[in-house]
């Protein structure tokens, strides 16, 4: 369908374009959707940022999420057997890394604000 990220940017900055200059942030997850996000910021004239998100997988078979955590916050699932040494040492490990990426891909800069719209749950 593309023939790499920087087409795959280029095509949704395409269909983003009515958003050209309009006040926003492109969230990107690194690795793969910086070159996405990227492309599409530039072409938008939008700020990017990135979106630092990791899960945290079963001990038993880490493809298998049980949970996500984030710079400032998680998000877990029950699991029997899972202890909370074990999510403890992941949620720390986890965070060192995501925050080693930052580093590396944003260098000191500080997040951009991005105001959080809760979802209205309301019927």
């Amino acid at each position: 369908m593309f023939t790499d990220r920087i087409d795959a940017g280029f095509a949704l900055a395409e269909k983003l374009k009515k958003y050209a200059r309009m006040e926003g942030v492109i969230l990107a997850v690194p690795r793969g959707g910086i070159p996405i996000g990227y492309v599409v910021a530039k072409r938008t004239g939008l700020s990017l940022d990135l979106l630092m998100t990791k899960k945290i997988g079963h001990p038993q078979n880490r493809e298998y999420a049980i949970g996500a955590v984030s710079l400032t916050d998680s998000f877990l699932l029950p699991h029997i057997g899972v202890s909370s040494a074990y999510i403890k040492a992941e949620t720390e490990q986890i965070r060192k890394r995501l925050k080693e990426m930052r580093l590396k891909f944003m260098g000191t800069a500080e997040p951009l604000a991005a105001e959080r719209q809760d979802c209205d749950r309301r019927r």
